[in-house]
């Protein structure tokens, strides 16, 4: 869970990173010949990119360490459950007991009986015919 929380933790540090980066854009000088002077503002262009980069890297290790801690858990909590002989799983993902396959009586070829082909259909269709009164 530690996991979780920490790569959390790091992404939230890496937006921060990306707002404080943000609010010191690199502004040069202006030096006009004749009017008003304008300081250079904001952080230096190397320290602007080194806060941007450190940003995407917290973003991206973090995001990596939650979806790691997040398989991790699955995992634990997958292992903890273990299935025993006399359960199965359904198609549905839901645990029932496993019932023996019922035995059903084949029978024999000579006991087979065939019945009369449908050839009462109106229009030639291949369907059984009601019953004569």
């Amino acid at each position: 869970m530690w996991r979780i929380c920490g790569g959390a933790i790091m992404v939230v540090g890496g937006v921060a990173a990306f707002i404080e980066a943000h609010r010191h854009i690199p502004v040069p000088a202006q030096r006009p010949e004749i009017g008003l002077i304008t300081p250079a503002s904001g952080l230096s262009p190397t320290a602007y990119d080194l806060v941007r980069l450190g940003g995407w890297a917290l973003v991206i290790f973090g995001a990596v360490v939650v979806v790691l801690g997040l398989i991790r858990y699955a995992v634990g909590y997958a292992g903890a459950q273990p299935l025993t002989a006399s359960e199965a799983i359904s198609a549905n993902g839901a645990s029932r007991p496993e019932r023996p396959p019922a035995t059903v009586k084949t029978p024999a070829p000579s006991g087979i009986q065939g019945g009369h082909p449908w050839d009462e259909g109106s229009h030639g269709e291949a369907v059984e015919p009601s019953p004569r009164r």
